[in-house]
């Protein structure tokens, strides 16, 4: 009588002939040795390519459309509502403080009008910088 062989011996048979290009039959024709002859065989088998990988992409990519659209209506909204709340707070304030204030602040800002919008170009330009270096990453 011949002695059921164990697992490991069954697992070692199997990769032996998958190496030869063959399957020959297995000592002990029990039900394990029928179940690693089925996994061995589909392990060699080559996976199948999905046909759909560029669904895929084409979701991902309008996903992120999506996603770029509504940050940018975000990002207008914001500096839309920053330009605006200045406007109302620089009228409001004006109205409030005295004459004798604002002539001289008004007069220095007339002086000094190319520096202060070079400053304000400065720091839109690095905003944008930062935006398109942000989103490139």
């Amino acid at each position: 009588m011949m002695k059921a062989p164990s697992d490991e011996e069954i697992q070692q048979l199997l990769e032996q002939q998958l190496k030869e290009g063959g399957l020959h039959e297995l000592p002990g024709s029990d039900e394990d040795s029928t179940l690693y002859r089925l996994l061995f065989t589909a392990l060699a088998a080559e996976p199948e390519v999905s046909r759909h990988s560029d669904l895929a992409k084409a979701v991902v990519k309008q996903i992120k459309t999506r996603e770029q659209k509504a940050e940018s209506l975000r990002y207008g909204v914001i500096i839309a509502t920053v330009l605006v709340t200045g406007v109302i707070g620089a009228y409001f304030s004006i109205s409030y403080v005295s004459p004798a204030i604002v002539g001289p602040a008004l007069n220095f800002i007339l002086a000094y009008k190319w520096i202060f919008a070079f400053i304000i170009l400065c720091f839109g330009l690095i905003q944008i910088a930062d935006k398109k270096l942000v989103v490139g990453h």
